[in-house]
């Protein structure tokens, strides 16, 4: 499965066009149903084969409390949230990753991130 990613509303429209400029099929919540709920958000994802980038720990409570199905989730835990840094850490995990991405759950930091 190539990698395919959804960037929840959370993350923003900037960190989707950017990794759209870096080569990667992006398709963003607020392109196709702006504000949309979470749980639609993780259906989407799964009935699309996409993994979400998020910056919203609900999505941790629905992987590993709730058991939800998911394609892949990264989450985005930044001191920083200002869009140049969402955009470089989102990038910098996709790229490290990639295809381990699928299925998994990320979490990252401006420092560092770990793949569960």
């Amino acid at each position: 499965m190539s990698l395919r990613l959804l960037v929840d509303e959370s993350t923003g429209e900037e960190v989707a066009a950017y990794l759209r400029r870096h080569g990667y099929d992006v398709v963003s919540v607020a392109e196709v149903f702006p504000q949309a709920d979470d749980s639609w958000i993780l259906q989407f994802a799964v009935n699309d084969q996409r993994i979400v980038i998020t910056n919203d720990k609900d999505f941790g409570d629905m992987v590993f409390r709730d058991q939800d199905e998911h394609c892949g989730i990264i989450l985005l835990r930044l001191s920083n949230t200002s869009a140049t840094v969402k955009k470089q850490v989102a990038l910098r995990v996709v790229q490290r990753y990639g295809e381990e991405l699928n299925g998994a759950f990320c979490v990252a930091s401006e420092k560092r991130s770990r793949l569960r």
